[in-house]
Formats: structure tokens, C-alpha cells, sequence
């Protein structure tokens, strides 16, 4: 992890950000941006870098849900540390995944495969723990947009087996919200739809609490408020 800031560094940073979400929120506004809730510039930068560096000592929850990071069409929802279990093998891990929880699944793309999703950019290590946060979308998104959420967070893209590690801890996330959970890779990696078209993984929870395991085309509409965005980082 990052490194222990003195209990000063740690109020001067998310005393004002704290304050800031306490009048938004008594005013009947809910903050969705960080410039509403840090109005100096230079304790704003601190918060966007504390906040990136994983928030080594402070708990995540106090900023999740509130405080976006960077870019206003995105904010932090919840961020958790996960280990990568023991049985992961990436060659095989969409056909290991499906045999255990397919039946949680009501419907499943046909090209949600591990050979049609075999040139993932990253492979994650088994054993490893990684820091991983999931971003809310406030107003529509591109596929560009997501791309420059992973960078600015130096994200690691994992792909359709990435998301197979995220949604056990990310159900309630879905099942509360009837929520859409996707996951990232470099347009030349990822894999392919029906089409012929670059295919992003994602995982959607409707309204009759079903799961659905589906690809969205890269270069489509978008993803919308009810999306969150799965970003791996390194644990520093």
C-alpha cells in the first residue's frame, strides 16, 4: 500500500471534502463532483491524489459514493481488496467460472468464451491482492471516456476474467440498484461479437433480479447513470 500520512495530512486533505458534502447535502444536493466539495485548488489536487494513491489509511467508505475522481461524469461507488483465488487460471477461466454459476445467470452471451477473449492485455497473478475500485457513471459515457478513467487511475485492464473475480463482491451492488457492472480491455484486445465488433463484458441486473452475462459493441451507444466501471489497480 501507499504510504501512512500523519493524521494532520489526513484532515487537511478530507476535512474540506467532508464539509463540502455536509452543506451540499443539507441544501437538498446530492455532490457528484469534487469541485463542489473543494473549493481551493491546491487541497483539491491533494484529495484527487490521495484519493488515486488508494487512500492507504482512510477508509475508502467515507469518500465512496460522493467524491468522483478527476473527471465529473464518473465518482468513486465503493473500492475493496481482492485476492486472486488459487484455482484462477487465465486460459481457463470463463469456462471454469460458467461451470460453477451458470445457473445464477438467467442469460449468456454465446461469445463469452476464453477464446474469443484470449488476448487480454493484463493476466492477473493468482495469489495477488490488488486494490479495485468501482466508478459510477453520472451522464453518459463513451468507450474513450472509460479508456481515460483507466489511465488516470493507472488501472490494470483484465477483461471479461477480471469481471468473473469482481461480481461475487459486487451482487448486492447490482441486485440494490438493478445496475450494469462492465469491465475493460484495449480495443484490440478485447474480444468479439456476433459482428465481427469489438465486444465489452458486462454483467446486468434488471428489474426481476436475474442476472444476465452479455457483451456491449466498444464503438456503441454508451454506458449510462445506472453503470459502474470496474478499474484493477496495483497495490502500492
Amino acid at each position: 500500500m501507499g504510504r501512512t500520512l500523519a493524521r494532520s495530512e489526513i484532515a487537511e486533505v478530507v476535512s474540506p471534502i467532508l464539509a463540502g458534502a455536509s452543506a451540499l447535502i443539507k441544501g437538498g444536493t446530492h455532490p457528484k463532483s469534487l469541485q463542489q466539495l473543494v473549493d481551493n485548488r491546491e487541497k483539491r489536487a491533494r484529495a484527487v491524489a490521495y484519493i488515486n494513491a488508494g487512500c492507504p489509511e482512510l477508509p475508502v467508505e467515507l469518500l465512496a459514493g460522493s467524491v468522483p475522481l478527476i473527471d465529473e461524469k464518473f465518482f468513486l461507488q465503493e473500492a475493496f481488496l481482492l485476492t486472486v483465488p488459487t484455482n484462477y487460471i487465465y486460459e481457463i477461466q470463463l469456462e471454469s467460472f460458467f461451470r460453477v454459476n451458470r445457473q445464477q445467470f438467467s442469460s449468456v452471451d454465446e461469445g463469452l468464451n476464453d477464446q474469443n477473449f484470449a488476448r487480454g492485455t493484463n493476466h492477473l497473478e493468482t495469489g495477488k491482492t490488488y486494490l479495485v475500485k468501482l466508478f459510477g457513471v453520472t451522464q453518459r459515457v463513451s468507450s474513450e471516456d472509460c479508456l481515460g478513467l483507466y489511465r488516470t487511475q493507472h488501472g490494470i485492464f483484465t477483461g471479461a476474467q477480471g469481471l468473473t473475480l469482481v461480481w461475487q463482491k459486487a451482487k448486492s451492488v447490482l441486485l440494490s440498484e438493478h445496475s450494469v457492472l462492465v469491465s475493460y480491455d484495449e480495443k484490440d484486445k478485447l474480444g468479439i461479437d456476433s459482428q465481427g465488433r469489438p465486444a465489452v463484458p458486462f454483467v446486468g441486473c434488471y428489474l426481476t433480479g436475474k442476472f444476465n452475462f452479455f457483451v456491449g459493441t466498444f464503438e456503441g451507444g454508451g454506458w449510462y447513470p445506472d453503470t459502474y466501471i470496474i478499474v484493477f489497480c496495483e497495490c502500492a
